[in-house]
């Protein structure tokens, strides 16, 4: 089981992401780049997702910051874009290219895991648990 540090400031995007990955992992939520910071001094997270739509934040700023501490610039980061927006589509390409060059290990778009009206919930999970070092990860 791994512990993945989540930040996000609005309940909406995560709601994906606890639904795929609750019952797997252990979820801490944090609301800002600040708390996301302390926090992974404390609970010495496994994986650590940021939702790419942040407004009191910066998502690069926040990869940047995680990069440069050396207590964390080996963690896997993943960006999360929770939006549907055609606007979120069109931008999905330039947000993966700017995270890749800052650093993250992956860009994953809500939009790819569409299945019908809902979402793949399980592929969520297997992309998640695709960036994790193999001893984090839980036999299934």
């Amino acid at each position: 089981m791994a512990r993945i540090l989540i930040l996000q400031e609005e309940p909406a995007p995560g709601r994906v992401l606890r639904k795929s990955l609750q019952d797997h992992h252990e979820l801490i939520f944090v609301r800002s780049a600040r708390e996301g910071l302390e926090q992974a001094v404390r609970c010495d997270p496994d994986l650590i997702i940021s939702t790419v739509h942040l407004q009191h934040d910066d998502l690069f700023a926040f990869l940047g910051a995680v990069r440069s501490d050396r207590r964390f610039d080996r963690i896997p980061f993943i960006c999360f874009c929770a939006s549907l927006s055609r606007w979120a589509e069109v931008g999905n390409a330039a947000v993966a290219q700017a995270g890749a060059a800052l650093g993250a290990d992956a860009y994953l778009p809500l939009q790819h895991f569409r299945q019908g009206e809902g979402f793949d919930i399980d592929a969520i999970r297997q992309a998640i648990e695709s960036h994790l070092h193999p001893r984090k990860q839980k036999n299934l």
